[in-house]
Parts: structure tokens; C-alpha cells; sequence
């Protein structure tokens, strides 16, 4: 199955006398995004024709599928709506008009304490430095299974190139007015890639089933610089009988929390590098 770029974005108005107006909207691809909405590209949210030119100051991505990057936009537009949402909210006083930018930025840092989506190895990535300073100290940090970058659009367009090896031939998005393209088509081979990797192992070093089986079919792996590659389920099991993960029964199964470590060298690293490790077909070292 392919593997999707799911992200949700924040927009800040750089027009003269709109300090603060801010938009939230989803996407596959940020930077056409971002485009479309300074009109340089078309099918732009008919809201963001005013207060041009716009500018994306945070992303959150790393969503295991579009029905939750599209509940979280929804919530993250919709904070007193959202039955998830409006009880965190206590904690964003004393910031503003919840739907001006520094209110947003701090409340996007309340949802992802938030099941379900704390269970979830997002990222979040600032592209605006200036707006890092400003809103940064004012957010709670994040969950120890998530991360916190700085980078700009050209460093997005590496992660996005990661999640896809061939290119986009159209957008997918979402905006608060409603205004959706569904379109997109793209694929991933980067577990087929891990597999011919003549340095890594065929067959998970938990299950010992190679890739080609059946039962192997389908299901993600990630790799370790030592040469053993996990099945990420496999891994989840394992780690719940493991002295060194903390693990949380969710909804959606098991999912390690803290710092991990590689049955096979004791390698450290977070779930959320083991699920980037998996989407991109790289190792963890």
C-alpha cells in the first residue's frame, strides 16, 4: 500500500494592519499549498483571497491516514466545538482571540496531549523563525513519542520526497470553507527498497518470517544500523515485555512510549523514528 504525506498547516496574513489573522487548513504537499493560497497556483480557499500574501508558520505531520489529519484540521479550527478539544482549552487563556495566530499555535500544542492523536508519531515543524520566537515559549512541550523541528520549505520537500518515490500529478486538500480537490495519486516503495538492501536482513528479527511471505505481506518494517529489520507490529508487541519501553493500550493497539531500543545492538531511539524509519525505507542509523 502506498504511503500517504498527510499534514495539517497554519497560515499567517503578512498584510499591512492584519497582524494575527491566521488560517488552518490540510495537505498532501505544503508547498504547492501554500501557493495556491498566494494565488500563484489555482484552486486556492476562497478566504485567503483577502489579506494576501500569506505565510505557512507550522506544520504537523506524520498522520497515519487522511481520516485523522482531517479530524484533527476540524478540531484544530473548531476548538470549542470539538468535545476533544474544549476541555484543554483552560489552558490557552490569557493568549487571545482563539482564532488569531498565537492562540492557535498554543492550542495545536494542547490537542497533540490529546488522545488520540498523542499516540500518534507527528511532528510538528516550525518554518517561520520569527514566529518560533514569539509563540514558542508560550507552548507546553510535546509528548516524548513526537518531535519538535525548525526548517523551511525546501527541507518539507525532502520529507514529502521521503514519503513518495515517484511525484505528484495533482493536489488533495482541505480548508474550513469546505473547498476540496481530490485528486491525488502517488506511491511508495520504500519497504521494497529495504528489502533489496543487500546490508539489511529479508526476514524480521522477532517473527522471523521474510518479507516475501504471505503473513509478511503488507505490514510495515523499519531497520536498525546493525543490520536486523522489525515488523513495526511486531516490534510493539515485543517492546511491551521490554524493561526499557513504556507502553499505553490505545484504541488503536500498542504503542511504545519513551525511549526504545533495538533487541538486536540496544540502539536507543523513539517510536516515532521507527515509524519514519518504516515509511522511508532508511534505517534508524
Amino acid at each position: 500500500r502506498s504511503q500517504r504525506f498527510f499534514s495539517c498547516y497554519l497560515l499567517r496574513s503578512c498584510a499591512v494592519g492584519c497582524e494575527g489573522r491566521s488560517y488552518i487548513g490540510f495537505t498532501v504537499d505544503p508547498t504547492r499549498r501554500i501557493r495556491q493560497h498566494n494565488g500563484e497556483l489555482k484552486q486556492g480557499a476562497w478566504r485567503t483571497r483577502r489579506f494576501r500574501p500569506w505565510e505557512m508558520i507550522l506544520v504537523v505531520f506524520g498522520f497515519p491516514d487522511k481520516t485523522s489529519a482531517l479530524q484533527f484540521e476540524w478540531a484544530w479550527q473548531n476548538p470549542k466545538k470539538s468535545r476533544i478539544v474544549r476541555g484543554a482549552l483552560a489552558g490557552v487563556r490569557g493568549v487571545g482571540s482563539l482564532y488569531r495566530d498565537r492562540a492557535r499555535v498554543r492550542i495545536v500544542h494542547e490537542m497533540v496531549k490529546l488522545a488520540p492523536w498523542k499516540h500518534m508519531p507527528l511532528t510538528v515543524c516550525w518554518l517561520s523563525a520569527e514566529a518560533k520566537r514569539a509563540f514558542a515559549a508560550d507552548c507546553p512541550p510535546l509528548p516524548t513519542n513526537m518531535a519538535t523541528v525548525s526548517g523551511t520549505m525546501q527541507t518539507l520537500r525532502e520529507v514529502i520526497r521521503l514519503h513518495r518515490s515517484t511525484p505528484e500529478k495533482s493536489d488533495c486538500e482541505s480548508d474550513s470553507e469546505g473547498d476540496t480537490d481530490e485528486s491525488e495519486s502517488d506511491s511508495s516503495q520504500s519497504d521494497r527498497e529495504l528489502v533489496q538492501s543487500r546490508s539489511f536482513s529479508t526476514s524480521c528479527f522477532l517473527c522471523q518470517q521474510e518479507q516475501s511471505t504471505v503473513a509478511s505481506k503488507g505490514r510495515k518494517r523499519f531497520a536498525c544500523g546493525c543490520g536486523e529489520t522489525f515488523h513495526l507490529t511486531c516490534y510493539a508487541k515485543w517492546a511491551r515485555y521490554s524493561s526499557s519501553c513504556d507502553i499505553s493500550q490505545t484504541q488503536h493497539g500498542l504503542v511504545p512510549h519513551g525511549a526504545c531500543s533495538c533487541p538486536s545492538c540496544s540502539f536507543a531511539f523513539t517510536w516515532s523514528d521507527a515509524v519514519s524509519s518504516a515509511l522511508a525505507g532508511v534505517p534508524l542509523h
